[in-house]
């Protein structure tokens, strides 16, 4: 399912142990819009909100993009769209 993303998006994850998170977005041709790396979650129920803006901290376009969590072996992908 694609969600409509208006002002901020929740990237909701879970972790069996602690460990280092990395989250990328990306656009619908693949380019890398923004990422954070090394962050350091606990073990459980974690989230990181994004803004809406590219690395640039400039705001993105409305479009389609994908979202990659990657952590400690996992690897989780969703869609969303961007509808400012």
């Amino acid at each position: 399912p694609v969600n409509p993303l208006t002002q901020k998006l929740k990237i909701h994850y879970n972790l069996k142990t602690a460990g280092s998170v990395d989250i990328r977005i990306y656009d619908i041709t693949g380019r890398l819009v923004w990422e954070k790396s090394g962050i350091q979650g606990i073990e459980g129920p974690n989230y990181e909100l994004w803004d809406c803006r590219n690395s640039g901290d400039t705001f993105i376009a409305r479009s389609m993009y994908v979202c990659v969590v990657e952590a400690l072996g996992m690897k989780k992908k969703f869609k969303f769209v961007v509808k400012k």
